[in-house]
């Protein structure tokens, strides 16, 4: 209940006060819930304050095994949002990180795992708009493929252009990237 909670108030964007219900949460419960770590640090990449974020990432892969049930997902997550934070405000470690996940296999398998989440559900909900009628279905598999890779690729990439050429990712820039993707779907609208 801990964690649905902390979803719903990041997806409601309630950062200030997300982080300082987080932060007051008792440490016998925090330790016995590592996802509470994954989504402070998550909170406060998304906020700008990277100092803590390594350390919250470090502390929940000192407590979850690899092999432990559901660690993949969580480590993808760290993966992720480690990425991001890593990524954030310095346009040069893009390419940093593609060296760095040729380097490292693992990492750029919990990477490729994370990115194959997200395209997965770009998939599923493109059929469920297409079963509901809300999109016309692409006419060939390889359409409806295609089209998944372009949302996918706007969603993944379009906060990096924004940093790269100097813009925040805040309201605005946002409804930028929402109009691209629209500009994509919209042959599709049923």
């Amino acid at each position: 209940m801990i964690v649905d909670n902390i979803v719903s108030m990041l997806s409601l964007q309630e950062v200030p006060l997300l982080l300082d219900w987080i932060e007051k949460l008792p440490e016998p419960i925090v330790h016995n819930y590592p996802w509470i770590d994954v989504y402070h640090a998550n909170t406060l990449a998304l906020s700008g304050q990277l100092e803590q974020v390594d350390s919250l990432l470090e502390r929940v892969e000192r407590r979850v095994k690899l092999d432990a049930p559901g660690a993949l997902e969580l480590y993808g997550h760290v993966a992720a949002i480690r990425a991001a934070a890593n990524l954030r405000g310095n346009p040069i470690r893009v390419i940093e990180m593609a060296a760095l996940l040729h380097k490292d296999s693992d990492l750029h398998a919990r990477y490729i795992e994370v990115r194959r989440r997200g395209y997965d559900g770009f998939a599923e909900l493109i059929e469920a708009f297409a079963n509901a009628g809300v999109l016309n279905r692409p006419k060939t598999p390889q359409e409806q493929i295609e089209l998944t890779e372009l949302c996918w690729i706007i969603s993944e990439q379009w906060p990096v252009n924004l940093e790269m050429s100097g813009e925040t990712l805040d309201e605005a820039g946002i409804k930028k990237g929402v109009a691209l993707m629209w500009h994509i779907l919209r042959p599709y609208l049923a």
